[in-house]
């Protein structure tokens, strides 16, 4: 308060300009403290909300049981392994059923190698593709969690979006794989942007550590949080990254 008194008192003012002085210093001052506490209180909230939603989503994801890879090529194939390495029960869909087929043989053979190498046994081989759903059916894609990884052009995602939305709950989380393309030009193409961010895995994914968790301009902090668990669950590690093309690494 003091510092504001001098900055707008001279030497040579007046007692009652010098009581005015300190009257406008004053309200300065208490306007400033009110300011200061309004700014406390909504970082006091933020700090109580913030936990609250990780909280949540940490509750989600214990709920979650199925997860759907859409594309079969080669980061489909791996982020499905990985979700069903994880325990969830695993749909992968892909319109081309020969891609199916040489999806589940590379799943097996990497299995196999975990199995040589005494990282999983052929019990947990068997348990973890008996989790495995290859489909060319769509309307069986009912999930908790759809990632998608499937040609780079944004018509043919929103497409497959809009087709998987009709199919699944409300509460329904999407994530793309997408490297190149911008989750906030996506969301302007789907159904409930909130719930939809991007969740891109690195090649091969079945070993890449990192998985980056890209929130749009729509998406909600509770799909991010979701998503973060989910890939910690998923045996990964999660950054959070700017909705950009390219990779953080």
């Amino acid at each position: 308060m003091l510092l504001l008194l001098r900055s707008i008192r001279s030497s040579n003012v007046s007692d009652t300009d010098d009581r005015r002085y300190q009257d406008v210093a004053t309200q300065r001052y208490q306007d400033v403290a009110i300011q200061s506490s309004s700014d406390d209180r909504r970082y006091q909230d933020v700090a109580i909300v913030w936990p609250l939603i990780r909280f949540f989503a940490h509750m989600l994801v214990n709920d979650f049981e199925t997860i759907a890879v859409c594309g079969a090529g080669t980061m489909g194939s791996g982020i499905a392994q990985v979700a069903a390495q994880a325990g969830y029960h695993t749909i992968q869909f892909d319109v081309n059923e020969a891609m199916l087929l040489k999806s589940r043989d590379g799943i097996e053979k990497s299995l196999d190698f975990l199995v040589s190498k005494e990282k999983i046994t052929e019990k947990d081989k068997t348990e973890i593709l008996s989790r495995l759903i290859f489909t060319t059916d769509i309307s069986a894609c009912k999930a908790d969690v759809i990632i998608e990884a499937i040609v780079e052009k944004p018509e043919i995602k929103a497409e497959l979006f809009h087709a998987l939305h009709l199919v699944n709950r409300p509460d329904c989380i999407f994530a793309s794989n997408t490297s190149s393309l911008s989750i906030s030009m996506l969301q302007g193409l789907i159904p409930n942007p909130g719930r939809f961010a991007g969740m891109h895995f690195f090649n091969p994914a079945n070993i890449m550590k990192l998985v980056e968790v890209v929130k749009g301009e729509h998406t909600s902090q509770e799909t991010v949080d979701t998503l973060s668990e989910l890939s910690k669950r998923m045996g990964k590690v999660p950054v959070h990254c700017r909705d950009a093309p390219g990779f953080i690494v």
